[in-house]
């Protein structure tokens, strides 16, 4: 069962027109967290329990916790947190996740080169302030992406840093509508954008590290040109944000012979193994907690990771990934809410 603790908002402001950054205190005393790591809140609307994953903004070592919620339409969450959410209200979350982290070497000189794209810029800010204030001798280059001015999140924070490390910082900001300081800034950023970045701007010589946050397009773009222009793929870290696009259930492939729909599933969690049948349309998540069974999870869309589980007997068809590494899948880890049944009997286990 996945436990929830609960946090004290202490802070709501808006940081644009739509998104707000909230604060929050934690109730439990052993609540640390990673630059770059997410919260998965739950929280009951209409009768409804609803779970999301924001990233954490703050630095590392930071006692209060800090998210941007940005407002998304017919969400329920993010609106209900724009518009209701107020200082003393009592927000619940599973402990910070996530590993968009950058290891920190206080001694080391490194180039440090951001993009991100809209919501994007929170894990980017976590790292950014925590690389700034715990390696003196690095440099972060940003480039932020937005629609305009009027939508850059988290803008003073950024300017904040700007000034404070003023020989260490550069911020540069790509606006797809409104004024940007030249042609080159304005528009999408795409690989060639990113590459005439890289010819004009930076040299990619220098790039210790480069840290991508945004839909999975943008991540693809700039890593495009990142590997064109000679970075190595191990200097180069992703957190994809958006929701990814689900095929038709019968695109699935069964090993076995299914006559019918039916499946038997295992689920071990917290020590207790249930066994129930299921339909093999339905996600191994789905089917966990359509039986009651309370299988730990957020974003159901193969981004967060908070639903990865081991499997023991059986395969399945896991139909996007966007947390999981190569290594660990050879383990036998799965992302139940991405994985549906191919064979007829499937074990799995969430107590990693």
């Amino acid at each position: 069962m996945a436990t929830f603790y609960d946090l004290v908002v202490v802070g709501v402001r808006k940081t644009i027109r739509d998104a707000v950054v909230v604060t929050m205190q934690p109730a439990a005393e052993d609540f640390a967290f990673e630059h770059g790591q997410y919260l998965t809140f739950r929280h009951q609307i209409n009768g409804s329990e609803l779970r999301r994953s924001y990233s954490i903004c703050a630095e590392r070592g930071d006692p209060l916790l800090e998210i941007a919620i940005k407002r998304v339409e017919g969400g329920k969450f993010s609106n209900w947190a724009n518009d209701v959410l107020q200082p003393g209200a009592i927000l619940q979350a599973m402990k910070p996740m996530g590993r968009f982290s950058v290891p920190i070497q206080p001694s080391k000189a490194k180039q440090y080169f951001g993009f991100a794209a809209g919501s994007g810029i929170t894990p980017i800010l976590s790292n950014m302030r925590t690389i700034l204030a715990s390696e003196p001798l690095s440099k972060f280059t940003l480039v932020y992406a937005n629609h305009a001015v009027s939508t850059i999140m988290l803008r003073s924070e950024l300017d904040d840093l700007k000034d404070q490390y003023i020989d260490r910082v550069s911020i540069t900001h790509v606006l797809s509508r409104g004024n940007a300081e030249t042609e080159l800034l304005s528009g999408r950023i795409t690989t060639d954008v990113c590459g005439k970045l890289l010819k004009y701007w930076i040299d990619p010589r220098t790039i210790s590290l480069a840290l991508i946050c945004g839909p999975e397009p943008l991540r693809r773009d700039i890593s495009s040109a990142l590997t064109a222009y000679g970075l190595s793929g191990n200097k180069i870290v992703y957190e994809l944000f958006g929701t990814a696009r689900f095929p038709p259930k019968n695109l699935i492939n069964t090993t076995d012979n299914l006559s019918e729909q039916s499946v038997r599933i295992d689920v071990t969690l917290d020590g207790t193994t249930r066994s129930f049948s299921s339909d093999r349309e339905y996600s191994i998540l789905d089917s966990a907690l359509q039986n009651a069974i309370e299988a730990p999870h957020g974003c159901k869309a193969g981004v967060c990771s908070t639903c990865k589980c081991r499997i023991l007997a059986g395969e399945v068809d896991m139909v996007s990934n966007y947390a999981l590494t190569a290594a660990e899948i050879e383990e036998g880890l799965i992302l139940s809410c991405q994985s549906y049944p191919k064979t007829k009997k499937i074990c799995v286990d969430y107590d990693l």
